[in-house]
């Protein structure tokens, strides 16, 4: 997963130079979430895309998709929770019960953002899910 610093793209870079690196079935994702937010976020992926190592992998077959960015991902990150508890309403002590729309919220990307996500890659690009992808269980509001 990528974001929008070149510091992201360092490893690919490394692989590419010394590694002789050559993606098959390779996706490069990038992580809505790590984009800087100082521009409209297809301009910042536009300009991913333009990086060097970037182009290289995508001439040689890696594709990439834009994993979906959360809002208020931190609300769940400081519980030391997974995203599914929270959307559930687990308690986690030391923290008041999470708002009925923050557990919306987490629930509707768990269910809808997430799949969507998977399943515009493709089965090609998920060989552990040949049965297509799993549904979301146990999240509720």
């Amino acid at each position: 997963m990528i974001g929008s610093e070149h510091a992201d793209i360092d490893y690919l870079e490394d692989l590419q130079a010394n590694r002789g690196f050559i993606p098959k079935n390779t996706v490069i994702v990038i992580n809505e979430a790590l984009l800087s937010g100082r521009v409209d976020a297809s301009e910042e992926i536009r300009h991913i895309l333009q990086y060097p190592a970037i182009e290289g992998a995508l001439g040689r077959g890696a594709v990439y998709g834009v994993f979906p960015a959360l809002d208020g991902i931190k609300r769940v990150s400081d519980r030391g929770q997974s995203f599914m508890d929270f959307a559930a309403n687990r308690p986690v002590h030391g923290f008041p019960t999470s708002s009925f729309f923050d557990r919306c919220r987490v629930s509707r990307w768990l269910r809808r953002d997430v799949p969507k996500f998977l399943a515009a890659l493709g089965p090609d690009y998920l060989p552990r899910m040949p049965a297509g992808l799993p549904e979301v269980m146990g999240v509720g509001v």
